[in-house]
């Protein structure tokens, strides 16, 4: 896979498994050249997990919130990188979805009202479950 070196190296995003990893910023600049941006991040970075104490409840997302203005140029990749999909389940359900939407009984329909019905796809429980609450 060409992006395995990729999803290796983000690893150093979690700040629990960045402690047991190797923290030369330089490791991970081969795979990651935006990193090269990041230097003055990277040092704060590795001193707020040197000080950190984890517990039971430890919530990546929360970590990032509330340093994303300590390490902004590291945040920003976090934020790209963290929530990159690791593989193509989620498109293959995307394409599925829309061959349901764009069937050739439904060739001529608007931008406007295919993104609506995408939003109604995968919004639809929510919103029930929304409706009921308010119900």
């Amino acid at each position: 896979m060409p992006s395995m070196d990729l999803f290796k190296n983000c690893r150093f995003l979690d700040p629990f498994k960045l402690k047991s990893l190797d923290q030369n910023i330089m490791v991970y600049q081969k795979s990651i050249p935006e990193l090269k941006e990041c230097e003055l991040d990277w040092l704060v970075y590795c001193d707020i997990i040197n000080d950190l104490k984890f517990d039971v409840r430890f919530d990546l997302v929360e970590f990032w919130r509330s340093n994303k203005k300590r390490i902004p140029k590291l945040y920003n990749l976090a934020k790209w990188l963290l929530f990159y999909p690791s593989n193509s389940c989620e498109c293959e359900r995307s394409i599925s979805i829309y061959n349901k939407i764009l069937s050739d009984d439904r060739n001529r329909l608007l931008p406007e009202t295919i993104s609506y019905l995408n939003f109604l796809t995968f919004n639809g429980k929510k919103t029930k479950e929304e409706m009921i609450v308010i119900g």
